[in-house]
């Protein structure tokens, strides 16, 4: 079989996805039977794309995720994440940490939990000292005990 008359199988199965409502399982059905009767064929072509590929995809995967992700938690996409990094100059809000990887910025998105008011980024740990000052109680101890350690 020529790859002409290939291309015009694979074009004519196109043509008739769109055209009829059961378009898809057709083309299902035909791409199905095709890897079933080229399966080595197949994977060796599947495994040399992902070898060229692979950090397209892990990125691709990577920033899809996390676009969920911050959608579901928080509400803002990850453009509203990467603009709100740059007005805080690729850093934590409060101690300035510039995050190693620009692909994969490790701050954390501080948020108001009664309100739920996205109030920037930040590092994990000036993220987990804002979580202990803002209970009160917590934070009058800790003061006092530091207060105690120093005045002794």
């Amino acid at each position: 079989m020529s790859l002409l008359t290939k291309l015009e199988r694979q074009r004519e199965a196109v043509r008739r996805y769109r055209q009829t409502p059961g378009g898809k399982i057709i083309v299902r059905k035909m791409a199905r039977k095709y890897y079933h009767a080229n399966k080595e064929k197949c994977k060796k072509r599947n495994r040399e794309w992902y070898a060229k590929n692979h950090l397209l995809v892990r990125d691709r995967y990577y920033k899809t995720i996390r676009n969920c992700e911050l959608k579901r938690k928080y509400g803002i996409t990850n453009e509203e994440y990467n603009l709100m990094l740059v007005r805080q100059g690729n850093g934590c809000a409060i101690c300035g940490k510039v995050s190693a990887d620009w692909r994969r910025p490790s701050l954390k998105v501080d948020h108001c939990h009664k309100s739920g008011v996205v109030r920037g980024l930040l590092c994990t740990r000036c993220n987990l000292a804002l979580g202990f000052i803002e209970d009160k109680v917590w934070f009058d101890k800790a003061r006092r005990y530091l207060q105690w350690q120093f005045s002794a």
